[in-house]
């Protein structure tokens, strides 16, 4: 039969149906889909829907959540409203799908058709989902936006767009089902606005507190996999996991599946009043279990540009190579409630990642989970082997932590932090390969800064050293130490500028003997005050540590402070206003060495006032890793004494650098020989010059023209668990210092695993931007900050002749003076308050611009697009009509 034919017979009050092959059925999905796309795509409420639903999440991007505060070119705030938006607009588009109104007869007119209910359900969600498809399609102008202030990564938001559109076909899924389960529009808006929020907020911290029975903990701990914003925010990170599809097909096909027995009931004239609640407990626990069973799928697809979630080759390298007998002990607390599901989850992926080095191994390796409870057998066996309990603002705390086993050697990470999440590859390779070595490379550390007992105990400001004693056997050398400890296989000198001269005789036979070195020197140390007092300075005879370099072939040039325009770091100045400092150089790609292991793959570094260094011509492979660019240029050292950050800033004039930029680090490598040629009687004893080798082919230097950098402020955040200090890198100084030891103890494996963090995509234009208003102004800026400080010395100076500590305990006539010049001030301010204001006038016109465009943009779209359909329409009709 014809389908004229049978749609003759159902006008005739037959009961006919298509025959349920899968052909049919699919044709009557099409069919379906395309009438209710044509009555959406025409409809005016749909119009409104989409102009609402792009209006409302650009407000809630530029308005509320104040995007350029965020300084990334990134989509995350985007993913952070939608489901929020979603919640209130999807509803509304499905409530008129099969809800009744007064002399509304729609539905019975759809339960005429020939076609099985399914059918009309599924074409009923394509054609709305369409519309959601087309109304996500139309935030490209917030893409726009991200592209034209930064570089973002797209593979990550590609797969923030496929994430976002899975949530909103399983919303509208579920909507539709409100809509089936009701007879008027106003109730199913109502029952599917209150069941989308019931499963965004399953699984969320704030929930999950309520229910802390023991009895429903195994349950309570998986909550968060069943929200839809948990599964967009992973697939937001840049990976599409099978987990994740699977997640969202279940979302999608069971409410769709209640639909449309909701349906059948209604058609056949039955109520349904008492059996919907036992239908929708059986789906809903049906798709619980499902959906449970699909999160453990490890398959995924890595869309980011940095490889992310993929394992690095070196880890496979390192399982594949790891000694047979090696096993690790996963201890985590699964049975308290409490515990924040974002650390759930986190023990989820280090659980996984553990699993597939081992899988890697060949068998080598060998992991055993140990689900831990309060007192119980295998919390006690934790915290025997050195893991800490982290407490938790409940009061209670938790155990997430793992024992390395080979032989009698083992080795343990206390707490697994989330703050290092991004370094969890790295941390468990070097476990497994620090166990796989026959021994641990021993580094020595001489500087003023430490004292023997930071060997042990943590140096407050620097637990970058902290990260170097998980890595390595580290000794702190006194500082005026005559001699080095032997079996050093690297040695670090930081800020060193006055050393005995038998430890300068040591330090060369340290190097002629094929061992490492690196030495950082400091033009104006920021936080190690005492050490201002004295620049080393390289000369003929070996007096410093400098000589020494320069003998080696870097040559160290100290008396002036290197600055840069283009890598200038922002920071805060006086009033809490935020500067562009030139000599805060945040190092990024474009000037770091991609020629060289230990820079290859960093991001980026950060120096504070440092120095530079020139190839003294000695004979060595000179390898400039970090150097500035053509915008450099320098002031001395004298001018920071009492210089603050705006004056050094107004005062900065970039030089000509194109062919010679200062750099900042360097590594030489090659031949070098020896600074003493055999030394002084006086620098060592007879054995000791006897074992003094006059040159060496196999040592590796490293110089650095800064100190600070090493310090928390430029490169850590660090914590303290249980005694233990866990460390959250604000840059890739960490990985850098870690990168030249291993090159300086001859173990270069595991560079490449740490050194592949993620990049931190900011808004290159806004920061191009204020770099070139600062340029542009720095003259009328510079004068009007030496005006002010002329002005303020000159109180300052009134004050400290009389004593007085304020202008009340001065004479009147004293006090007259520093009245009148107090109020010489007040047009010096406005005027750089005033070059200060332009400097930002372009970028507040453009965040201006941007955000209105945002806010119009979308809208407008949805507008066109309506308006270009009617267009269509009317064609189309008038065709008819001529025809």
């Amino acid at each position: 039969m014809s389908l004229e034919e049978t749609a003759a017979a159902a006008q005739k009050g037959n009961t006919y149906e298509l025959p349920a092959s899968a052909g049919r059925w699919l044709a009557g999905v099409l069919t379906i889909a395309r009438h209710e796309g044509r009555l959406l795509i025409y409809s005016p409420l749909t119009l409104i829907f989409q102009v609402w639903f792009l209006l409302a999440l650009a407000i809630l991007i530029f308005l509320v959540a104040e995007f350029y505060a965020t300084d990334l070119a990134a989509f995350d705030l985007q993913w952070t409203f939608l489901p929020w938006v979603s919640l209130i607009m999807v509803p509304a588009l499905a409530m008129r799908a099969f809800a009744e109104g007064p002399g509304d007869r729609g539905l019975e007119l759809t339960f005429s058709l020939p076609l099985p209910i399914s059918a009309i359900v599924v074409g009923k969600w394509l054609a709305g989902s369409a519309v959601l498809l087309v109304t996500l399609a139309l935030t490209a102008p917030f893409a726009w936006t991200v592209a034209y202030l930064g570089e973002p990564d797209w593979g990550r938001a590609a797969s923030g767009y496929v994430g976002a559109a899975l949530l909103l076909f399983g919303f509208y899924a579920i909507a539709l089902t409100a809509a089936a389960a009701m007879r008027d529009h106003v109730t199913a808006y109502i029952v599917g606005l209150g069941a989308l929020t019931l499963v965004l907020l399953l699984g969320w911290d704030s929930v999950t507190r309520f229910a802390t029975s023991e009895a429903f903990a195994p349950l309570i701990t998986n909550l968060i996999m069943l929200s839809p914003k948990h599964w967009l925010d992973r697939m937001a990170e840049g990976r599409i996991e099978a987990a994740a599809l699977a997640y969202f097909l279940i979302l999608i096909v069971l409410p769709l599946g209640l639909a449309t027995q909701l349906l059948e009931q209604r058609r056949s004239g039955q109520s349904y009043s008492r059996a919907f609640l036992g239908l929708a407990l059986l789906w809903t626990g049906t798709g619980l279990i499902l959906m449970l069973s699909a999160a453990r799928l490890p398959f995924f697809l890595d869309l980011t540009e940095e490889r992310e979630f993929t394992l690095h080759r070196e880890t496979m390298a390192v399982a594949k190579n790891a000694p047979e007998g090696i096993r690790i002990d996963f201890f985590y607390s699964d049975d308290e409630a409490p515990i924040p599901a974002r650390i759930r989850l986190h023990a989820t992926r280090i659980r996984n990642l553990l699993g597939r080095i081992a899988g890697y191994s060949r068998g080598h390796i060998t992991l055993v989970s140990h689900r831990t409870v309060e007192h119980g057998e295998a919390a006690e066996t934790a915290l025997t082997a050195g893991l800490k309990r982290v407490p938790m603002t409940s009061g209670e705390s938790f155990l997430l932590g793992a024992v390395f086993r080979y032989g009698d050697r083992h080795g343990v990470i206390p707490y697994f932090d989330e703050a290092r999440a991004e370094l969890l590859e790295y941390d468990l390779a070097l476990a497994i390969d620090t166990l796989s070595r026959p021994k641990t490379p021993k580094i020595g550390i001489l500087s003023p800064l430490l004292q023997s007992s930071h060997a042990e105990a943590p140096r407050p400001g620097l637990a970058i050293i902290e990260d170097l004693k998980r890595h390595y056997d580290v000794a702190v050398i006194p500082h005026f130490s005559d001699t080095l400890p032997d079996g050093l296989d690297a040695l670090i000198v930081i800020d060193a500028a006055v050393l005995k001269q038998q430890m300068l005789y040591a330090i060369d036979r340290h190097l002629m003997l094929g061992r490492g070195l690196i030495v950082m020197l400091d033009p104006y140390p920021r936080f190690n005050l005492a050490n201002r007092v004295v620049n080393p300075e390289p000369g003929r005879e070996i007096n410093d540590i400098s000589d020494l370099l320069q003998h080696y072939g870097a040559r160290y040039v100290g008396d002036r402070v290197v600055g840069d325009s283009e890598l200038a770091a922002p920071v805060t100045g006086t009033g809490g206003r935020q500067l562009s400092y030139p000599f805060w150089l945040r190092a990024g790609r474009e000037v770091l060495s991609k020629a060289h292991p230990v820079t290859t793959s960093l991001n980026e570094l950060l120096f504070s006032e440092a120095g530079r260094f020139e190839q003294s011509g000695y004979g060595a492979n000179w390898r400039p890793l970090v150097k500035s660019t053509e915008r450099a240029g320098s002031l001395p050292r004298s001018a920071f004494k009492d210089g603050g950050s705006e004056e050094l800033a107004a005062r900065f004039r970039p030089e000509e650098n194109k062919k010679n930029p200062a750099v900042v680090a360097a590594a030489l490598s090659g031949r070098f020989s020896s600074a003493f040629k055999g030394g002084p009687a006086r620098a060592a004893s007879g054995d000791a010059k006897r074992d003094h080798p006059t040159h060496t082919d196999r040592a590796s230097v490293f110089v650095i023209a800064d100190a600070d950098w090493l310090f928390d402020p430029m490169a850590l955040q660090s914590l303290d668990i249980g005694g233990r200090t866990l460390t959250r890198p604000l840059n890739d100084n960490a990985a850098f210092l870690l990168n030249m030891a291993e090159m300086a103890t001859g173990n270069p494996s595991l560079i490449g695993i740490r050194s592949r963090s993620r990049v931190k995509r900011t808004f290159s234009l806004i920061e191009d931007i204020l770099k070139e208003a600062q340029q542009r102004y720095q003259a009328e800026e510079a004068q009007y900050v030496a005006r002010i400080t002329r002005v303020e010395d000159s109180i300052k100076g009134i004050l400290d002749l009389t004593g007085a500590k304020s202008v009340e305990e001065l004479p009147d006539e004293l006090a007259q003076s520093v009245s009148e010049l107090t109020t010489k001030l007040l047009p010096f301010r406005r005027e750089l308050n005033r070059v200060r204001s332009s400097m930002r006038e372009r970028v507040e016109t453009i965040s201006t611009q941007l955000t209105a465009f945002n806010l119009i943009a979308g809208p407008m779209l949805a507008i066109l697009l309506w308006a270009c359909t009617r267009w269509r329409r009317r064609r189309a009709t008038g065709a008819a009509e001529v025809t």
